[in-house]
């Protein structure tokens, strides 16, 4: 993985909120081969928190997202018990983060254009895209093999990457 200035910008908008240590979410999101696991174990080399890769605890078998909830709220619990941070990554992970009762306070968003995806699992990530809206609640890291860079001013088949934190009203008295 080739590291760009909008990785950079990434990591410098992470490290104050994980100063001091505390509990902390980043959930990446995105779909299936668009570069999550990639960017989730960037961040925890980058950051020095775990990553916790959601497909670990996929159901076998399933026609579509299915997780053994009670498993990863059990190991984010254990990382969280400890008031430590840490980063989850998947498919959907906004829903999943939902049923376990976590809200995130910061969300990233991978696409790979012109990679839509397994067709096992597209018509459920359509669905969720549509309930969740996880592009609109964070800013986008968009990957195109070998081609990371500014969305703003940058050819259309180049990316974006960067964070935004959620409102400081949403976060139940939690500070920063």
């Amino acid at each position: 993985m080739e590291i760009t200035d909008k990785h950079r910008k990434l990591l410098a908008d992470l490290e104050p909120a994980k100063i001091p240590w505390r509990r902390l979410t980043i959930a990446v999101d995105g779909g299936d081969g668009a570069g999550k696991s990639t960017l989730a174990r960037f961040l925890s080399w980058q950051l020095g928190m775990p990553a916790i890769e959601t497909d670990l605890f996929l159901r076998a078998h399933a026609h579509e997202p299915s997780y053994d909830l009670k498993a990863l709220a059990k190991v984010v619990e254990a990382r969280h018990g400890l008031n430590r941070p840490v980063i989850i990554e998947g498919m959907c992970v906004l829903e999943t983060l939902r049923r376990i009762g976590i809200e995130p306070e910061y969300r990233v968003y991978v696409e790979m254009p012109g990679h839509p995806g397994s067709d096992r699992w597209q018509a459920r990530f359509r669905q969720y895209r549509r309930e969740y809206r996880p592009k609109d609640q964070a800013m986008l890291f968009r990957r195109r093999p070998s081609i990371c860079h500014a969305e703003q001013g940058a050819a259309p088949d180049r990316g974006h990457a960067g964070v935004r934190p959620r409102s400081t009203a949403s976060r139940r008295g939690r500070g920063r």
